[in-house]
């Protein structure tokens, strides 16, 4: 599959649910990062951003039984066949690159290094789709607790050092301030799918995504005027990251009431380019490494 068509690929199954599940459109994603992610059978490594959310999809519609993955050459080597008529899944391979800048030096003049990405989509079998090959189904630790779950998220956050102010009117980031502002918990209601505990740590974790955004830390454009393009598709960073975070460190996030003004924004940005999920998908998934690179244990999440 080329580039473009493996983008437009993306682009309709992203439309689709947001149409179909509004600014919930992430929450079976979520779901399925807290029951455990897609991997490579071969590797060990676990599918992340737009593969995780791309293959969640293929295992949900196909009813697999199991979250193995591999390339036909890879069950190969182990004897087994891809069964008649099973048709593969389409996989982004990304990878940064540095070159020497042409336009762009420091104060002594020495040329700075730009960074650029490398795109190559790969065709994957779960393993549901091999001939031969019985499913090894992994040994099921005892759920944790919800004060256990929200102790982790607790120390997750408070390992990044950020600033928090809480028993503010909003939840909100303060580029200027370099500040996350919350509300107090008791502002917060349960939903049929999260309690209010978890809402409001849903909306700490979005805030902590903007957090990562200063030109201190990451250095994303974030200081952005309200309801233009670039403020939206921050906000669709963040949405992302949030629904990463949350997933993997095992809380249910509710969308947050002002998505629904963003919503016709990420669509439309979506169909003028189809690329804007990736990029946002791969920001996400730098927002989480950088917050992993702060955590004591080191322990990627996402």
């Amino acid at each position: 599959m080329k580039q473009q068509q493996f983008n437009e690929t993306i682009q309709e199954k992203i439309l689709s649910q947001m149409k179909k599940y509004g600014t919930n459109w992430l929450q079976g994603y979520k779901n399925d990062l807290i029951t455990g992610r897609s991997h490579n059978k071969f590797t060990g490594t676990q599918y992340r951003g737009i593969n995780a959310w791309l293959l969640y999809f293929s295992s949900l519609n196909n009813g697999y039984e199991t979250k193995e993955y591999g390339t036909a050459k890879n069950w190969m080597s182990l004897g087994h066949k891809i069964k008649k008529g099973e048709k593969g899944h389409h996989i982004l391979f990304q990878q940064w690159k540095e070159k020497e800048s042409k336009e762009h030096t420091d104060d002594d003049g020495n040329p700075l290094v730009d960074m650029y990405c490398i795109y190559k989509n790969y065709v994957v079998f779960n393993a549901d789709q091999v001939d031969g090959y019985e499913v090894k189904k992994p040994d099921e630790d005892a759920p944790k607790s919800e004060n256990e779950r929200l102790q982790d998220v607790d120390e997750y956050v408070f390992n990044t050092g950020a600033k928090i102010i809480y028993n503010s009117d909003g939840g909100f980031y303060s580029p200027s301030r370099d500040e996350i502002h919350m509300p107090s918990i008791d502002n917060y209601i349960g939903t049929d799918t999260s309690s209010a505990i978890e809402s409001f740590y849903g909306t700490q974790l979005h805030e902590l995504a903007h957090w990562t955004g200063h030109e201190s830390r990451l250095n994303r454009k974030i200081t952005n005027r309200f309801g233009t393009t670039d403020y939206a598709y921050e906000e669709l960073v963040a949405e992302c990251s949030s629904a990463l975070l949350s997933g993997a460190l095992g809380i249910s996030s509710e969308p947050r009431p002002d998505h629904a003004k963003y919503l016709n924004s990420w669509m439309t940005a979506i169909k003028d380019n189809p690329k804007v999920i990736i990029t946002a998908f791969g920001k996400a998934s730098k927002v989480v490494d950088y917050l992993d690179g702060l955590q004591d244990k080191k322990e990627m999440v996402a």
